[in-house]
């Protein structure tokens, strides 16, 4: 029993101690919430197919010019011991948690994102 305790212990405290190494910083979580607003870009446009591949650098070129000036101003990242949470602040002042961190990963709430940067488009706000 007590070689179990000891082995338990173990196994928990080396998950404690890479999850603390790799807990994602602001960059990653700005760099997931991009992708996701571009896609949100993309999905909001009737392309044919023939011309998908030439649009889709130019809506990713311009989608990133405005997401990136979008979440660099408005994510706050609350960084705790073992992992990271990405929040997006109004203008009124009220947070919304849009990612989470954990073991080098960033966990978008895609719903949560998109409806933020598109409210007209998506129905009621958050």
């Amino acid at each position: 029993m007590k070689r179990f305790a000891v082995i338990l212990c173990a196994v928990v405290l080396s998950a404690a101690l890479v999850a603390a190494a790799t807990r994602p910083a602001r960059a990653d979580h700005r760099k997931a919430i991009v992708e996701v607003v571009n896609e949100g870009y993309k999905e909001g446009f009737d392309i044919p197919e023939e011309q998908q591949g030439r649009v889709d650098g130019f809506i990713a070129r311009i989608g990133t010019r405005y997401s990136s000036r979008f979440v660099g101003g408005q994510l706050q990242v609350d960084e705790h011991l073992l992992y990271s949470i990405g929040k997006l602040t109004r203008m009124e002042g009220e947070d919304k948690t849009v990612s989470v961190g954990l073991f080098g990963h960033v966990f978008v709430l895609r719903d949560k994102v998109l409806r933020y940067a598109f409210p007209e488009s998506l129905g009621k706000e958050l």
